[in-house]
Parts: C-alpha cells; structure tokens; sequence
C-alpha cells in the first residue's frame, strides 16, 4: 500500500540564532538553534558594560567574537530581548535611546534583526506553561527594580523603583502603595541582572510589614540559563506562530528577514511579546505617494509558484486527461463514460487526499513492566571544570556577609562626689593628715586630696577648749550619688577616735553620679559568629542558584562554609548598643550532572536484566544515600528504583498498524507484542467506512508509550 511522493518529503531543518538581551549594565549573548522543533542553547555568556551604553558597541563585538569561537558559526540572524521600561507600551515602539542603540549595533556589527521581545512577556509565557497561576517578578537593573504582579495568570500591576542600597526598601515602598484589592501573592521570582543572587539574599534578610507578607515570602531566582532558554523558546514559538498565519504553501524549507514595516502598524500585528517592526532597523524614508502596505517577509529563497496539494490533484487531472475517449463525444455513451471517469478520478482524488493529509491516527502504548530495586557504589573523580563524563565537580563561590545584633554586656559608669571638710584636733599635739586618709561616713569612705597639718587644741578659757581647724578637699572612693553630703555632716577619721580627731563637711559633697551602659561581651563575639555562620550554610541555595542548573545536582554533604575577614564593630568591654560584623563567606561546593547520573545507572542497570529488556530512563529515580569523599575522588552510595519493559520497534507497530481494522486493532498488536493495553485517537475525527480503517501511510500514525505505576 505505501508509496513515495518526493515533494512531499520532509527535510530535517535547522537554524541558528543570535539572541541578544540588553540591561542597564549588562549584555548577555546567546546562540540557540531550533531542529526539527527542539530548541537548544548551543552557546551563552555575559559581560558587564565598560561604560554603561558609551562603548555598547565595542563590549557587543567581544561578546560575538567569544560566541562565534565557541559555535563555530557566523552569527547575524539576531532577536533583541529588553525589558519592560525600554518599550513604549501604548507604541509599542523601543524608546529612545534604546532604539537608536540597537539601530547602531545593527548597522555596525552587520546584524540581521529579525524582532524583539520583551523578556516578562516571554516570562508569562513560561509562568503559563509551568502552571504558575501567582507570582511576583523581580526584575533587577543596576538603576531600577521593576516590580510584575502577576494573579491569575495576568498581569494586575507593573511598577518600577529607582534602586538604592536597600532593595527590601524599594520593593516594599511599591508594595505599600498598591490598591487594597491586590493580594499579594508569596513568591518572589527574581531575574535579570548579574547582580541577582546578591539581592536574593539582602531580601532573605528584610524584616516585610507583616501586613504586606504575613509569613516571610518565599524567593527564588531564574538562572541565567534557564531564562536563555526561556527568552529562545518563546522566539521560537512567536516565529512559527507568524510564520503560520501565512497562506503560503511551498517545498522549500526558507529563511525570512522582516523588511521595512510601514511606522503606522497596528499594535494588534504584533503576535505575543515579539515584534517585527521597523524600531529594529535603520529608518528610511517612505515614498508619499505610495499607499500603506501591511507587513511582508523577505525570503531568501523563491518560493515556487506551484502549491503542494493542488498539484497533487493536477497530476490525477492530467492522468485523466490523458485516457484516449471514443471519438463521438456526443453520444449519451460517451457522456456517461466521461461523467464516470471524472467521478472516479474525483472520489480518487478525495481519497488520496484525506489518506495522506488527513486521516491520522494516534496510538497510546501501556507497557508491561518490572520494577527493579539496585543500590550502587559509584567512584567518581573529582574535577575542577565541566567534563562530559561523570564526575564530581568542585567548585567554589564567595560571598560577603554583614550583620548586627544588640549587646548584652553592661558596666557602671559616673562621677566620683567632691567637697571640703574641716578637721577638728582636740589633742595636745598637732597632727598632720597625709593625702589619700580616709574619712568615713557609715559604709562611705571619702579621701582626703592633699596633705593636712592641724594645730593641736588650745585653751580659751578655764575649762574651755578650741580644737584645732584646717580645711581641706576630699573625694569619694567610689562613684555614684550615694556619696553626696550635705554641709555640717560629722566624718569619722580613719580608725581614729572621735573624741580627738573628727571632719565636718563645709562645702557640700556633690557630683556623685552612676548609671549602667551597654557594652560588648564575649558572649555577643561568639553569638554573632555564630549567626553568620548558620546563615551562610542556611543560604547556600539561595548564593549558588546562579551556578547551579537544573540539570546540576549538589551534593549537600560536601558543601564547606569557612569564614575569613571578619572584623568587628567593637571589642569586648567597650560601650556599645550593638555589635557589627563584616565577613567574607567562602562555600566550597561539589556537584554533578544528573544526565550523567541517569545515565550510568541506566548502564548499570542494563547488565542485569534481560537483553529483551531496557531501562527507560523516565521511569528511574535514585537517592543517594551515602557520601564518602576522599583527597581526589568520592564514593556515592545510590539506592535506584527503575521500571524496565521491553523494546519498542515503532517503526514495526507503524507498519503492522496500517491499513488495519480499528476494531481488531487492539487484539491484534496486545496479541503479537504482548502489550498491556492500547489506547487509540483519530485527532481530526473522520468520514464514514474509511475511518473504521486505520491510515493507508505510517508517516500519519504516532505511537506514544506510557505505563501504569
């Protein structure tokens, strides 16, 4: 039944792009490819502007040498993805200077611009894909946040804040002016800038109003690769979107270059985020007489003027035309033969049509499987670079680190009391009193300031005494206003007795203050170390989101967190209200690649099963459940749990399928394949008896496989 029609032949295709994303302070240069509809980033790298947009066109031309040394390719085909603030968005149109930047850069470096995107746009497409229904987009710059409110599957509310040293402020300066009807939703995506991991962690420490986030929201980072990928996806799907709402049917696989568009398209044109507009190219003048066109693509190759199906039908047409007929057309004979050959050719012709375009079928495979439970002993060398063999990958990333906490130390400070007080002698003798004797009240000791000589008594009249005086300064020997006398208090002298020596205060004894300060305890030293510490290991995720890919998994028990730098803000005893640290964070971390992991299991699973069976690699999961790390390499310990079934010819089902019974179908390949169960769908329905059968052509049967767990 199968036959071959050259033109209608599929040819595998492949194209190669440049993509382009523009900040504030950064460009990040991507290759991507799409083949036979699988996009992949074939190469990717950023660079920092080395004077902001002054030298754009310089910092470009390395970042595409870089990638063209890497690729191996020409790169000229290029897509232009910018952020929200840099597109007009009644316009549509790139804002000046944005647009006069890439018009130079594409003229300068010889570049073929086919459109832009604007990259939260091709966010939302992802967000839609991955089922994200509610989030926050953080989209950083070196100038600005950009903040995307995105509920139920829409954008609710977009605003931007210029950036200072606190982002957690700038965040929550837009959050806190937002309509009342917006529930914030509890995850913040960040992406952008290099700068990313950075912020992620200033946020990770910011103390929300509680009633903007309740519980702390939780926040992630987009890697930089996986938005690559992202950015070329939606390229990818916003070019087959344009390229099929075009009537246009040929052979020959074509590459497009957008021309001209007239300045006053429709913002309606535009499919998604990407745009295929003038603002990507040099302007010229329009003619004035012209009238206005609607966009066109350019193609590099001329299509032929023939269409596929039609011609099809012309070459049944012509057959037809080519059968010699009786040479008396008039005869009713001769009428009913040539009404019966064009309805036979019309019914063949309908036939072949709907056989070959439309008729399909899709088949959906149960398998039988078996589930097999291995735990393996892996040693694996320990690399410092990506390798394509599986291996561990040491790696390492720094970080700094500031936080303050309250001290809890105190000590007592204050002045000591100063006065005067005179000294009595009632003895026979004069005595002299040597600065620093102490002088007592009850508990309190004052001292005298300086050295005292009193006059012994003397006798005024019969029975009558004058006890000698001399006035001098005393201190008190401890602070604090408990030490403060009043004029006329009577003073003990040292151990002396009273009845001979004694002081009585002159001038009041004043100025005696105390009171507790705050200060830096030994404690708060190791309290805060400690704190720094936990916090580096407890964000390691966040610090090393930017290294780590999806298809990277790290291992946990290797990761090393050491401190070095630290300097404090105060040393032990001094006064303080709090204590600062400054430190950097050195993570040593090691992973490995989880295709390569797969991969191997799936080697070693493969020895010991059947040769009739395989390993497929959707169906098998693995723990590790053991780490032992040596000088230069490590030994994992994986507990693997796979489902096995046997192989699957699909080109061999394709064939037993065809041209079957669709009742008989089922019974028929559970019966010689031994296959649990079959599920069958035509997609496009179909016409009476013809859809009982299935497709006369396998290129129109999909089989898919699946199991039961």
């Amino acid at each position: 039944m199968g036959f071959t029609i050259p033109f209608f032949n599929k040819k595998n295709t492949r194209l190669d792009y440049f993509g382009l994303y523009l900040t504030d302070s950064s460009i990040f240069g991507f290759v991507f490819k799409n083949q036979d509809g699988i996009t992949t980033i074939l190469s990717q790298s950023t660079y920092s502007l080395t004077a902001g947009f002054d030298k754009v066109l310089e910092d470009v031309d390395n970042l595409i040498s870089e990638l063209e040394l890497k690729t191996n390719l020409d790169l000229e085909r290029t897509i232009f993805f910018l952020h929200t603030w840099m597109i007009d968005q009644e316009t549509f149109e790139i804002k000046e200077p944005y647009k006069g930047i890439i018009q130079n850069l594409s003229k300068g470096l010889e570049l073929k611009p086919l459109g832009y995107i604007d990259v939260f746009e091709a966010l939302e497409r992802y967000f839609v894909e991955k089922s994200i229904v509610n989030t926050v987009g953080i989209e950083v710059n070196k100038s600005k946040i950009g903040v995307h409110i995105y509920v139920g599957n829409r954008i609710v509310h977009r605003q931007y804040a210029a950036r200072t040293d606190d982002a957690g402020d700038d965040i929550n300066s837009v959050f806190r002016n937002l309509p009342k009807d917006i529930i914030l939703p509890k995850t913040l995506r960040l992406f952008g800038d290099v700068d990313k991991a950075e912020l992620a962690s200033q946020l990770a420490e910011y103390s929300w109003d509680d009633k903007i986030f309740p519980a702390h929201p939780t926040i992630e980072i987009i890697k930089d690769a996986d938005l690559n990928l992202i950015l070329s996806k939606t390229c990818i799907f916003e070019f087959n979107t344009n390229e099929n709402s075009k009537d246009v049917s040929t052979s020959i696989n074509t590459e497009f270059l957008p021309n001209k568009l007239n300045e006053t398209e429709p913002p309606s044109q535009a499919v998604f985020g990407f745009r295929q507009s003038h603002d990507v190219l040099l302007d010229e003048p329009q003619p004035q007489n012209e009238p206005i066109r609607p966009p066109v693509f350019e193609l590099k190759t001329k299509i032929k003027p023939t269409n596929n199906r039609l011609s099809f039908i012309d070459k049944i047409k012509n057959k037809a035309s080519q059968i010699s007929l009786p040479k008396n057309p008039s005869s009713g004979k001769n009428k009913i033969i040539i009404s019966t050959i064009i309805i036979i050719s019309v019914i063949i012709g309908l036939i072949a049509v709907y056989e070959y375009f439309i008729h399909s079928l899709h088949i959906k495979i149960f398998l039988n499987t078996t589930q097999v439970d291995k735990t393996f002993e892996i040693n694996l060398p320990i690399k410092t670079s990506n390798t394509e063999e599986l291996a561990i990958i040491k790696n390492i990333a720094n970080e700094k680190y500031s936080k303050t906490i309250p001290t809890t130390g105190s000590r007592e400070v204050g002045e000591k009391a100063t006065g005067t007080v005179i000294i009595h002698n009632f003895d026979n003798t004069e005595r002299t009193f040597t600065s620093g004797t102490k002088i007592i009240k009850d508990e309190l000791v004052y001292t005298l300031d300086s050295d005292v000589k009193v006059d012994k008594v003397t006798e005024k009249t019969a029975g009558t005494k004058e006890s000698g005086k001399k006035e001098v300064g005393v201190t008190a020997s401890e602070i604090g206003p408990v030490y403060n006398a009043k004029s006329g208090t009577k003073l003990q002298l040292d151990s002396l007795s009273d009845a001979l020596y004694y002081a009585i205060v002159s001038e009041d004894i004043k100025g005696g203050t105390r009171e507790e300060v705050p200060t830096v305890s030994t404690d708060d030293i190791e309290a805060l170390q400690s704190v720094v510490e936990k916090q580096a290991k407890d964000q390691t995720d966040n610090i090393l989101g930017a290294s780590i890919s999806e298809d990277d998994l790290l291992i946990e028990d290797l990761v090393d967190v050491s401190l070095s730098k630290t300097s404090f803000s105060g040393e032990v005893g001094e006064e303080a209200k709090s204590l600062k640290v400054d430190t950097d964070a050195e993570i040593e971390y090691f992973f490995l690649k989880k295709s390569s992991l797969t991969k191997r299991l799936k080697e070693l699973l493969s020895k010991d099963i059947s040769s009739e069976y395989i390993v497929d690699p959707k169906h098998l999961t693995y723990t590790i459940e053991g780490v032992d790390a040596g000088t230069n390499d490590v030994i994992l310990t994986v507990d693997t749990v796979a489902l096995t079934h046997k192989a699957v010819d699909e080109e061999d089902v394709k064939m037993k399928s065809k041209s079957q019974s669709l009742k008989l179908l089922e019974s028929k390949l559970i019966s010689e394949y031994g296959f649990e169960h079959i599920e069958i769908e035509q997609p496009f329905g179909g016409i009476p008896f013809l859809s009982n059968w299935t497709p006369l052509f396998t290129k129109n049967i999909t089989i898919s496989t699946s199991v039961r767990q």
